[in-house]
């Protein structure tokens, strides 16, 4: 018994940093989801565009959701559509420079962007994206346009276009995903989802109307 308890201990400390190892996965995972779920990190719309709205700064109720667009200058129209994690001030440079070349520009912050407000039916998808920019489109008097795209606003971009092809005159897209992946390309998709369904769950819980 001496001899069982004296080898216990001379291996007790490997085995607790093979356990110690073993758990961090799990416990940073469980910490990350008691963050996200409990709300400690929201911050409601207000106090958003309190924060960050600029002079330009519009905003119009588009089915429900509150959308933070700029529309600036006059001619021909120009759409900007930003990429993930980003806002339309991504567009600030190439927008100056397009108002001076004599466009109107319009640059929205699409779904989960900027200061545009949360879906209230938690939708998030490609397609609504589309709906809330023609819908802006609409409101704002555009009859055709031309559309610039980067990442994910390069696919709404696309998608715009096949659905709305008489009101596109012409369609650039930067660094545009779109087109189907296959599992021998590997890709992102099951990580997306997941994002997605934190955000959906968690992200859009507690924000007051407005």
């Amino acid at each position: 018994q001496m001899k069982v308890f004296m080898y216990f201990m001379s291996v007790q400390p490997a085995m607790l940093r093979l356990v110690a190892v073993a758990a961090f996965p799990l416990i940073s995972t469980m910490a990350i989801y008691w963050i996200i779920s409990s709300n400690i990190l929201k911050i409601y719309q207000e106090e958003l565009e309190a924060m960050y709205a600029t002079g330009d700064s519009k905003f119009m109720n588009a089915d429900g959701v509150r959308m933070h667009y700029v529309d600036q200058g006059t001619g021909p129209v120009v759409f900007l559509l930003h990429g993930s994690f980003l806002s339309l001030q991504s567009w600030d440079s190439l927008a100056t420079d397009l108002v001076k070349a004599g466009y109107r520009v319009i640059r929205p912050d699409l779904l989960t962007s900027g200061l545009t407000s949360e879906d209230p039916n938690g939708n998030y998808s490609v397609g609504r994206n589309v709906e809330l920019v023609n819908i802006l489109a609409e409101k704002l008097g555009t009859v055709k346009m031309s559309i610039v795209g980067t990442s994910y606003g390069g696919i709404i971009g696309f998608n715009y276009a096949a659905k709305y092809p008489g009101k596109v005159s012409k369609l650039v897209l930067i660094n545009c995903g779109g087109l189907p992946r296959v599992r021998k390309q590997g890709g992102n998709s099951q990580v997306g989802a997941l994002f997605m369904w934190m955000f959906k769950r968690h992200m859009t819980k507690g924000s007051r109307t407005y």
